[in-house]
């Protein structure tokens, strides 16, 4: 029996030799070193400690209140059970090292049931531990950057989206008081749930789906007025450690000024757009180095054929101007930023009868910029003048017939005007007189009679 015992014990003692934890036994009062495992050894970074008490082995401990609980479990019988329990060591370098352990202290007895040692046995944590309290700590950094940030922050609770945690700039924004954590959004701001919004943070409270506005109108009655507010802003699930969404967090920021401006500067545009749309004039948008069709207006569409070009580059909008300078021209408008004007140019387009047509403009390409100074795209302004050229042609051409026909006849011929202006002469005139057109014009062919 007693070889079989000692069998017993002997396996045992390999076991927790081996064991993936820290064992020791202690024997008496004074808490003496039976045995300890290797990573018993490696925690308090000594070697030689059987038979030693723990107060020699370990002075370091006093104070720390190890010795205080191993005491008490001798005495009481009571095991103790400690977690993420920090000890101070001195592993030889001279220096004090923390670490983190979870533990029990369990009392031993012997054969006649009299406490007589300790059972000691532990796991090291101090990475979880110092892990988990980074993470704290980053969290409580992060938190009070949020609490300090001028972004309007808040953290929402459950379906009735109570309010948890709200900084300063969103107490001020809402204009509700300084009295909120714990109550309902909807009873902080109750105006905002017929505006849409409690839909939106049900949305996301249940799908887990965030939802970005951008310039949103909300009317809020803030310290006691009411007003007309702007926002840019982000509701986001919140989520505990597990993943299940418990609530929703706010990011905002009041952009009214900025929502203002920028509604007046879209109705500038629309404004702008609709005169250009109406001007009596062929008018279009061109945006890019590529001359993207931004806006076109009814005479230029017509112009063109009634085509669809806005949003198409004008290379392949209108084709046929590939090889007329036109793209060039373009070209260097924005480049350079110089505008470029033109009278009486000649310009083919595929018209709307389906062939090709020649036309005289009087145009202007003129360079937009954006806020920067930047070229951004074109402005072209034109008027059709073909009627008004041709038209003069014709003219010029009867005053070239008339010229002919007047200087073969025999005879010389004039006009003046009632105050003896001469504004024509025929050839017989000079050839009779001598003079030149230059010398007869006006009052001055008075000196040939």
């Amino acid at each position: 029996i007693s070889k079989l015992r000692q069998s017993l014990e002997d396996n045992v003692r390999n076991l927790f030799m081996d064991a993936p934890a820290i064992i020791c036994v202690l024997r008496g009062a004074k808490h003496m070193y039976e045995f300890a495992n290797v990573d018993y050894l490696e925690l308090i970074g000594k070697k030689d400690i059987i038979g030693k008490p723990v107060r020699e082995v370990l002075p370091e401990v006093e104070g720390q209140g190890f010795f205080e609980l191993l005491d008490n479990v001798y005495t009481t019988g009571e095991p103790f059970i400690g977690n993420e329990i920090p000890l101070q060591l001195n592993k030889g370098n001279g220096k004090l090292e923390e670490v983190y352990l979870n533990f029990v202290y369990q009392p031993v007895k012997n054969n006649e049931g009299e406490i007589d040692g300790i059972f000691v046995h532990g796991v090291d944590v101090s990475e979880q531990v110092l892990a988990r309290i980074k993470i704290e700590e980053s969290e409580k950094r992060f938190s009070n950057l949020l609490m300090e940030s001028p972004f309007a922050f808040a953290i929402l609770k459950g379906k009735d989206m109570v309010v948890s945690l709200a900084n300063a700039a969103i107490k001020s924004v809402w204009g509700k008081g300084n009295d909120i954590e714990g109550k309902s959004l909807f009873t902080v701001i109750p105006e905002i749930k017929e505006q849409g919004f409690a839909a939106l943070l049900e949305q996301v409270y249940e799908t887990g789906k965030p939802f970005y506005g951008h310039e949103e109108l909300v009317k809020l009655e803030r310290n006691g007025i009411w007003e007309d507010v702007y926002f840019n802003f982000i509701y986001q699930p919140y989520r505990e450690a597990d993943e299940i969404i418990s609530g929703v967090t706010i990011i905002a920021n009041e952009v009214t000024t900025q929502a203002i401006a920028n509604k007046k500067i879209v109705a500038a545009k629309e404004n702008v757009s609709k005169l250009f749309m109406q001007a009596p004039a062929i008018i279009c948008v061109l945006r890019g180095p590529q001359h993207i069709y931004e806006l076109a207006n009814a005479m230029y569409i017509q112009l063109v054929g009634n085509r669809d070009i806005v949003g198409k580059p004008i290379r392949d909008a209108l084709p046929e101007l590939e090889g007329t300078g036109i793209f060039e021209i373009l070209d260097a408008v924005y480049t350079t930023g110089e505008p470029f004007i033109a009278n009486e140019l000649p310009v083919t387009l595929l018209r709307e009868s389906g062939k090709l047509e020649e036309g005289f403009f009087n145009f202007i390409y003129q360079a937009s910029h954006d806020a920067n100074g930047h070229t951004d795209g074109i402005l072209v302004h034109a008027v059709e003048v073909t009627e008004q050229l041709l038209a003069r042609k014709k003219i010029e051409e009867s005053e070239q017939y008339f010229r002919q026909l007047t200087d073969t006849v025999p005879a010389i011929i004039w006009i003046t005007e009632p105050d003896g202006n001469c504004s024509y002469l025929n050839q017989n005139w000079y050839d009779y007189t001598g003079q030149t057109e230059a010398e007869a014009k006006g009052f001055r062919w008075l000196d040939a009679t």
